[in-house]
C-alpha cells in the first residue's frame, strides 16, 4: 500500500500535493475584462464543506494560478463598442480519477456585456401654434445627450416669438424620446440616447406631422449581459 502512495504521489506535481495539504476542494478566481485589458481578479480557495481557506500554501497556491490560468484559459478583453468585456469566475478543481495524468480543471463561468442601440418611433402632439411654426420655417429638428437643434427649411428669418415656440417644441421632443419605451430591448438602458424628425441618425432632412404628431426616431443604447458561450 505504502509502495502504490509513493508511486501515486510521484504523479502529482508539487502544486497538486501543496493543493491536498491544504486540503483544497476548489478554487474560484474571480475576474472581470473588457477595455481592451484585463482588470480585477482574485483567487479564493475552499474546503469540501464550502469554507474559505487562507494561509501560506493558498498563497503559494494563488502565486501558481496566477500565472497558469492565464496559460490555460482564454479571456476577451478586447472591446469593439459592441462588445463590451466579460465578468464572472474560472473554477479550478483538481482531478485524479485519471491515474497516469492528474490534472487541474478550468472551468470559466463568466457572462459577456454587449452595448446594443435600439431604435423606437413616437409621435408628440403639437399645438396649433407649434405645427404651424414648424410646417412653415423648420426642415429638421434633433437632439439627444445634451443637445437640441433644429435645421430651418431655407434661409429666414424667425421672430423671437417663433424663435420661443421652436425652443419649447425642442425640449418637449427631447423629452418624449427621453422616456420612450423600446419594446425589444432586454437589458439594462444607458444614459446615451438621441433622437431625429428624419428617418435615421444623422438625417438632417425631413419633417413628418400627422394626426398623431411630429414624428420622432429615438434610439437608446442597453446593456446587455448574456452567458459566455467560450
Amino acid at each position: 500500500m505504502k509502495k502504490s502512495m509513493q508511486t501515486d504521489n510521484l504523479k502529482l506535481t508539487p502544486e497538486m500535493l501543496l493543493w491536498n495539504k491544504a486540503k483544497v476542494s476548489y478554487c474560484e478566481m474571480e475576474f472581470s475584462a473588457g477595455g481592451d485589458s484585463m482588470n480585477d481578479y482574485d483567487f479564493y480557495f475552499f474546503d469540501k464543506k464550502d469554507k474559505s481557506i487562507s494561509n501560506k500554501k493558498t498563497e503559494e497556491l494563488k502565486n501558481f494560478f496566477e500565472d497558469e490560468v492565464f496559460k490555460r484559459v482564454e479571456f476577451y478583453v478586447n472591446s469593439d463598442g459592441y462588445y463590451m468585456g466579460e465578468a464572472g469566475k474560472v473554477v479550478i478543481t483538481l482531478n485524479e480519477e485519471d491515474e497516469d495524468e492528474p490534472q487541474f480543471m478550468y472551468d470559466k463561468q463568466a457572462q459577456a456585456e454587449y452595448s446594443e442601440t435600439f431604435t423606437t418611433t413616437i409621435y408628440v402632439k403639437l399645438t396649433k401654434e407649434e405645427r404651424d411654426v414648424v410646417q412653415s420655417k423648420v426642415g429638421n429638428m434633433n437632439g439627444g445627450d445634451g443637445e437640441k437643434n433644429v435645421n430651418y427649411k431655407i434661409d429666414c428669418i424667425v421672430t423671437d416669438k417663433e424663435s420661443e415656440i421652436i425652443d419649447s417644441i425642442l425640449v418637449k421632443l427631447d423629452d418624449a424620446a427621453d422616456s420612450a419605451e423600446y419594446k425589444d430591448s432586454d437589458g439594462d438602458a444607458s444614459d446615451w440616447y438621441n433622437w431625429t424628425t428624419g428617418e435615421e441618425e444623422g438625417d438632417n432632412e425631413g419633417i413628418e406631422i400627422t394626426k398623431e404628431g411630429v414624428r420622432v426616431v429615438a434610439r437608446r443604447n442597453f446593456t446587455i449581459y448574456r452567458e459566455c458561450e467560450y
